[in-house]
């Protein structure tokens, strides 16, 4: 599952990345996708909340 999402996620992100036009301007929209998996006994929301922060804040540094 995590190579379908990384593969998702790289496609929205290029999608995203594509410059656009808006009367005469050129626009460029850049972004950071963080994705957090967590098992079936992380029902807590604090923990996947915290996975989810932690997976957003690697997604920056990689920008």
């Amino acid at each position: 599952m995590k190579k379908q999402v990384d593969l998702f996620v790289e496609k929205v992100l290029f999608c995203l990345e594509q410059p656009f036009a808006i009367q005469d301007h050129e626009i460029t929209i850049t972004g950071s996708i963080g994705v957090g998996y967590g098992q079936a006994a992380d029902d807590v929301v604090d923990i996947t909340l915290k996975n989810a922060e932690i997976a957003m804040q690697k997604a920056r540094e990689r920008r």
